[in-house]
């Protein structure tokens, strides 16, 4: 699957390389071309956004490449300077000497020779206007624009690619709808760039190519230059410029050859949209990303314009101090860790300890709750006949006032409740009764006294109640003493016998249970038992079973008035509570 895009257009159409990053190289997973002859610069961007959406090659990293007619390009030759302070130079003069060149310009360069005397750079400029419309074209696609790339320069790099010497003079031609890319190496170095219009009538074109070159070669000729040691090299499928290869050949004197450049990187055998029929047009975009992967190196990028170095800093004397602090901190971290892992050593010996005692502590939660609810029962355990007595001594004088009703009821809360109603001969009693019964212990509260002209004696009836709190009877409880048998228990006896088992007396027959002064019914019982003797006698056997069904009665009867005596036992301690 793509990872990065690398574009270009112009006015005819955009050429698009989609690729995958492999270790230091990439694999072109996809090329393709969108006409958009006669579109407005609007448009364009809508029509890659549908070429790129209809093969999901949205919001992908990209590398855009720009022609030699977009950007003013410059050979500047300065004194001879330390690299870190060519970017500002460079710029310096760019702006001086550059017609489009201003403070908001992009500037970027590449140095082709240095000398002891002087440096040569190619120093190029592009208006912001320029990027911000490249931005809109991207824009559609949500693409992430990462370089804005000088044509020529990608192309120069794809020819690091070629194994070439390092020495003599190559002339790469790449040869586009309108337009040439004239790139002279010097070994492996760019030593000229130049972009030029060509006719669109193939004999004028040929003959412009021819031209140019010419006059490009001449630009870089150098004293004992060896004609023999150039070489032409046009980008595109070696079935293709054969009349071009051939003019230039005969008129320059130098070999041409023509080179895919598809054949310089990995290609799989069949792209979705197969190869298209102008390789050489593409030879910019594979040099884009093969100098996106050498981290811009060989590329005249306004995105990544070269700066001058950091400054140099005391970054060894520094790395000393903070080694040292990292151990210091290190030696703290190491004493705060020995000190947790006691601390929690510690915790786990008290985590066991305490899950130890997790069955103690819930038995007695479940002794603390038994508590709370006796507790609660005997605060309901209200001593009345002293509250009575209280009552009794607390109420008036006879004459004076006189109870009729008194009802008692205990809380289920605790405490006790005492309502009275009675009667009295002046309201001053009724005051005088309520202020002698109201104490810590006794909360009273009353509905007041009113006249009862029925009662020629007692003239005003009242009703009372007397509150107990449950507080009180607690706190009355608790303050009691306590009886403690302090005796020690008396030991048994060592000698003491087992009681001799009980022997089991005959049973006795109706005859033995009969009553004096009943003869009439013995003398029956007598003739009755005779048959039944005599049967005995007979039968030993059956005398046995009826002897054993006997005492098995005997036995059911036992139980009986066993269980009739717990019975009464246990009716009589309910009565009692």
């Amino acid at each position: 699957m793509a990872k990065q895009l690398a574009i270009e257009w112009d006015d005819n159409e955009i050429r698009v390389v989609a690729a995958r990053p492999r270790g230091n190289r990439f694999v072109v997973t996809d090329v393709f071309t969108v006409d958009i002859s006669g579109a407005k610069s609007d448009a364009i961007g809508k029509q890659l956004a549908d070429a790129l959406a209809e093969r999901g090659l949205q919001k992908l990293p990209t590398l855009v490449a720009i022609g030699r007619g977009r950007a003013e390009l410059r050979q500047l030759s300065l004194p001879a300077i330390p690299d870190e302070e060519l970017p500002d130079v460079v710029r310096f003069q760019a702006v001086r000497q550059f017609a489009a060149a201003g403070e908001r310009a992009a500037i970027d360069y590449l140095p082709i020779a240095r000398s002891d005397t002087a440096v040569e750079v190619a120093a190029a400029a592009l208006a912001p206007e320029h990027i911000d419309e490249i931005r809109r074209v991207c824009a559609p696609s949500e693409l992430q624009l990462q370089r804005i790339v000088l044509r020529p320069t990608a192309a120069a790099a794809l020819f690091q690619l070629l194994k070439q010497p390092d020495s003599g003079e190559t002339i790469l031609i790449d040869t586009l709808a309108d337009e040439v890319d004239l790139i002279v190496m010097r070994g492996k170095t760019p030593a000229f760039l130049r972009s030029v219009r060509v006719p669109t009538d193939e004999q004028a074109r040929l003959r412009t190519i021819v031209n140019e070159t010419r006059r490009s070669l001449m630009a870089v000729r150098r004293d004992g230059s060896n004609s023999s040691q150039r070489q032409i090299i046009v980008w595109g499928n070696p079935a293709f410029h054969t009349e071009l290869r051939q003019q230039l050949t005969e008129q320059l004197g130098i070999e041409a050859k023509s080179v895919d450049p598809f054949s310089l990187v990995e290609t799989p055998a069949e792209l979705p949209n197969g190869m298209p029929q102008h390789v050489g047009r593409f030879a910019p975009l594979l040099g884009l990303l093969e100098g996106d992967v050498l981290k811009g190196q060989g590329l005249i990028d306004f995105l990544n314009p070269r700066r001058p170095p950091e400054p140099k800093s005391n970054r060894d004397r520094y790395a000393l101090y903070g080694g040292l602090a990292a151990a210091l901190v290190l030696l703290i971290g190491w004493l705060a860790w020995s000190q947790l892992s006691r601390l929690d050593a510690k915790y786990q010996q008290t985590l066991v300890a305490s899950n130890d005692l997790n069955d103690a502590v819930a038995a007695a939660q479940i002794s603390k709750a038994n508590l709370a609810r006796i507790d609660q029962f005997l605060d309901g355990d209200v001593f009345m006949l002293g509250e009575l007595a209280y009552l009794s001594e607390n109420l008036g004088p006879a004459e004076q006032m006189r109870i009729e009703q008194l009802t008692v009821a205990a809380d289920p809360r605790g405490g006790a409740t005492m309502a009275i109603k009675g009667v009295a001969r002046e309201p001053a009693a009724v005051i005088a009764m309520e202020s002698q019964l109201r104490d810590a212990d006794h909360a009273v509260t009353g509905d007041g006294v009113k006249s009862d002209p029925r009662n020629e004696t007692f003239k005003f009836q009242f009703n009372d109640t007397i509150r107990i709190p449950a507080a009180s009877v607690r706190e009355q409880r608790l303050a009691a003493p306590v009886a403690t048998d302090t005796s020690e228990p008396k030991a048994a006896p060592a000698d003491v016998k087992e009681p001799p088992a009980k022997t089991e007396e005959p049973a006795k027959t109706e005859a033995d249970t009969t009553p004096e002064g009943s003869g009439e019914e013995e003398s029956t019982t007598a003739e009755a038992a005779t048959p039944a003797n005599d049967s005995e006698q007979a039968d030993p056997a059956a005398g046995e079973s009826k002897a054993d069904e006997s005492e098995t009665e005997e036995t059911k009867a036992d139980a009986s008035d066993s269980d009739a005596s717990e019975s009464d036992e246990s009716k009589s301690d309910e009565v009692s509570a």
